[in-house]
């Protein structure tokens, strides 16, 4: 999955909870979770150079490819749990958005033709989210042309939602100007 895709997937499922306690919405850590769930979306392609992240620092990247691989230790749902689990202990919004982002990063990537290999490693194999003749390849038509248009209009929406509870005045504003309800 393209990171682009991984960010708008993570942050969008990662919303939803936000979307029935608005409360939530409207406290100080929201944005520092949500910060964090984009961060910990692109993480775990560190070990790949020609990945968003990756690219950024390609000979921390080139080494950690050479050494573990790509879709190895960080693509472990386990490393990752234990990121989430402490940042929820110390209260840490951050930390754990960077926490839940990565698994949700580790669990699109089973959609794809590859899936990931150690996801579940000690316990299991080769992991996978769907059943393998709906998998889709990373960049590729189904991605591009469908997946994409769909997680965009989400997005959308869920924008339109936080712009409701974030800034009413501006909803009020829009509401009465484009008469929605």
């Amino acid at each position: 999955m393209t990171a682009r895709n991984h960010v708008l997937t993570s942050v969008n499922i990662a919303f939803v909870p936000f979307i029935y306690n608005q409360d939530l919405m409207l406290s100080d850590s929201f944005l520092l979770f949500i910060a964090g769930v984009i961060f910990g979306a692109l993480i775990p392609d560190i070990d790949e150079e020609r990945s968003s992240m990756g690219s950024k620092i390609k000979p921390l990247s080139f080494a950690l490819h050479i050494s573990i691989g790509h879709r190895t230790i960080s693509h472990n749902l386990f490393l990752w749990a234990v990121v989430a689990l402490y940042g929820f202990k110390i209260s840490s919004a951050g930390v754990f958005g960077i926490g839940v982002g990565a698994i949700l990063h580790i669990l699109e990537d089973g959609a794809t033709n590859n899936g990931v290999k150690w996801a579940l490693k000690p316990l299991y194999g080769n992991f996978s989210t769907i059943p393998k003749k709906m998998t889709f390849a990373t960049n590729g038509s189904f991605e591009t042309f469908v997946y994409s248009p769909i997680i965009i209009i989400i997005t959308i929406a869920e924008m339109v939602i936080a712009t409701k509870v974030l800034f009413p005045d501006v909803w009020h504003f829009l509401s009465a100007f484009i008469h929605i309800q």
